[in-house]
């Protein structure tokens, strides 16, 4: 499956999360950025709210000036959660209060993988 056919279904998946009244919440990979924001930008000009796209970064992410003004651009089409790390010394990685804060938000886990064999950057963006 190519990358272009991944995106197109992370698309369709969630038009239709949207379409069926429930949301989607989302680590902020930037792999899946373009189909997210198109899905999001079309349930919002049919009507649709902004909240049904979450978008959460872990604070490592949104400390630069550019992460700050591409949250603010994506704030036009999603809520986005900013999740503070874990205490220094704490055990996980940086992304573990992340990971944590959406799992307590999920009904549902949908993971994108491409293949087991080809680790690049479509394979890390799940």
């Amino acid at each position: 499956m190519h990358n272009e056919e991944i995106c197109l279904f992370v698309k369709r998946l969630c038009t239709t999360i949207f379409n069926e009244g429930g949301a989607v919440i989302h680590g902020s990979h930037p792999t899946f950025t373009e189909p997210l924001e198109e899905a999001a930008r079309a349930f919002i000009n049919a009507g649709g709210e902004i909240g049904a796209l979450t978008l959460v970064r872990a604070q490592r992410f949104a400390e630069t000036p550019e992460q700050i003004e591409e949250i603010e651009r994506q704030r036009q089409f999603a809520v986005v959660q900013v999740v503070p790390a874990e205490a220094e010394g704490a055990h996980g990685s940086d992304l573990t209060p992340m990971r944590d804060w959406m799992a307590e938000r999920s009904d549902v886990v949908v993971c994108v993988v491409t293949s087991r064999n080809n680790l690049g950057a479509m394979s890390r963006a799940i």
